[in-house]
C-alpha cells in the first residue's frame, strides 16, 4: 500500500513537487527536505524564522540586524549587464538574489538557486515561482538580469503611456 502523503507536507513549497529531485535521495536528505518545507511553511504563515534558523536555512540575524551580528554580512557584488548595474547578494551556499533599482523604481529581486540535484542546473524566478535554467551560475544571473531589465523597461513604457495626455 503506498504511503499516504500529508497535504501540509505537499503544500506551499515549489520544491516539494520538484520533478528534478533525485529519486535516489537518502532518507537523511528527504528528512532535511521535509524539515526545510516545514520551516518555510511556518515562516510564510507566521513570520517565525526560528525553525529555518535551526536547520541552517536562514541566517541567525535578519539582514537589517547585521550591525549586532558577529557573522559578516552576506556577500554582495555589483554586476554589470547590458549597461545596467545590478546587485547580486549571496543568500546561501547555493543561491543568490539579483536586484535592479532605477531611480525610485525598485523591482522585486529574482532568486537564482541550485536545483536539489546539483547536476540538473539552476532555477531562476521569484519566491512563488521559478523556471529551470540550463547552464552555469553566470548564465542564470544573466538570465535574471535580462528579465529584470525587461520588466523595468515595460513598467517605464506603461508609465510614459499613462502620463502622456
Amino acid at each position: 500500500m503506498p504511503e499516504e502523503i500529508n497535504p501540509r507536507d505537499a503544500a506551499r513549497s515549489r520544491f516539494t513537487d520538484n520533478p528534478f529531485r533525485d529519486p535516489n535521495a537518502t532518507p537523511e536528505q528527504l528528512e532535511w527536505l521535509r524539515k526545510r518545507d516545514e520551516a518555510l511553511r511556518i515562516f510564510q504563515e507566521t513570520g517565525d524564522r526560528g525553525p529555518a534558523v535551526a536547520i541552517g536555512l536562514f541566517n541567525p540575524k535578519p539582514l537589517g540586524d547585521q550591525e549586532d551580528a558577529e557573522e559578516p554580512a552576506m556577500p554582495e557584488k555589483l554586476y554589470q549587464y547590458e549597461g545596467e548595474t545590478l546587485r547580486v547578494v549571496r543568500t546561501s551556499p547555493a543561491s543568490a538574489t539579483v536586484s535592479l533599482q532605477r531611480g525610485a523604481q525598485e523591482l522585486e529581486p529574482f532568486i537564482v538557486g541550485l536545483m536539489e540535484d546539483e547536476a540538473s542546473g539552476w532555477v531562476v524566478g521569484r519566491e512563488k515561482s521559478g523556471n529551470f535554467h540550463e547552464g552555469n551560475f553566470w548564465s542564470a544571473v544573466d538570465h535574471a538580469a535580462a528579465l529584470l531589465i525587461e520588466e523595468c523597461n515595460a513598467i517605464h513604457q506603461i508609465d510614459e503611456f499613462f502620463s502622456a495626455t
